[in-house]
């Protein structure tokens, strides 16, 4: 269990030195990036990782890119609809200024006498269509700018939270190497004190492990006897064997194979 658990942990380590890679050409807006050199490219595990995290850059990117692009493409029809506008009210100006002539001269002629009042009445109402209709275009034309200011805010917040997302991953990313680049060294040395313990680390297997007591219970001719054994001793038919582990401070052997290990409590950050 030992071992998996630092197994694991260096799998983990390693899949996020790959996504730290791929979020850092994310950042930069690059379409490819760099496997880190303390890993081994050959390797099939690094080469899935490599592979899962390549399309994950392309996809990512891939879709932003057509955010972006939905977004710039509505710029061109709203200055078109605002170049429309304009020229009908550049047209409704024109007519107005006929209008006006018009009624100049009519105006005159109705003074005299020699015009309707009715058919006077009628200039000055057109007239009023066209300034309304101006006025229209003007409010038609500044929504339009409106518009197309709004395009631009949410062009620069779609690349805002684009680059905010990859920036935030990154930092969880580099987080999680830093617990991991504690957690693995303790792992490492909990496995093999472990190791230690259990005998894992004695070089004869013909030697008793001094911190394992073997007894076998063995009845002879009505006898119950208990003996010593260690790891050579040859069982009999109906015998009983009894392993237990010694204390901790059992007395190691000499040669150095297995040594005392002080564990201290260890203190965790509040992250």
């Amino acid at each position: 269990m030992a071992d998996e658990r630092v197994r694991l942990l260096e799998a983990s380590r390693r899949q996020l030195l790959i996504r730290s890679a791929r979020l850092e050409a994310q950042r930069d807006d690059q379409d490819g990036f760099k496997i880190p050199e303390e890993l081994d490219p050959r390797s099939k595990e690094i080469a899935d990782i490599v592979s899962q995290e390549t399309e994950l850059l392309r996809t990512q990117r891939q879709s932003f890119a057509e955010r972006l692009e939905f977004l710039r493409a509505q710029k061109p029809r709203l200055e078109a609809e605002i170049a429309g506008v304009t020229a009908q009210a550049d047209a409704e100006r024109t007519q107005l200024q006929l209008i006006r002539s018009h009624l100049v001269d009519y105006s005159k002629l109705l003074a005299s006498g020699l015009a309707r009042r009715y058919t006077g009445i009628e200039l000055q109402r057109e007239e009023a269509r066209n300034e309304g209709n101006i006025a229209r275009f003007a409010a038609e034309v500044a929504r339009l700018e409106i518009g197309i200011g709004e395009v631009a805010i949410r062009i620069n917040e779609t690349k805002d939270g684009y680059f905010r997302q990859v920036l935030g991953d990154l930092a969880d990313v580099r987080l999680r190497l830093r617990d991991l680049d504690w957690q693995i060294p303790v792992a490492r040395e909990l496995r093999e004190a472990r190791a230690q313990t259990s005998g894992g680390s004695l070089v004869a297997a013909d030697q008793a492990d001094p911190a394992r007591r073997i007894v076998v219970v063995r009845t002879s001719g009505g006898v119950r006897e208990t003996v010593e054994a260690g790891p050579d001793t040859l069982l009999q038919p109906g015998d009983i064997v009894d392993v237990s582990r010694r204390p901790l401070d059992y007395a190691l052997p000499a040669s150095g194979q297995a040594k005392r290990l002080a564990l201290t409590p260890i203190q965790t950050s509040p992250q």
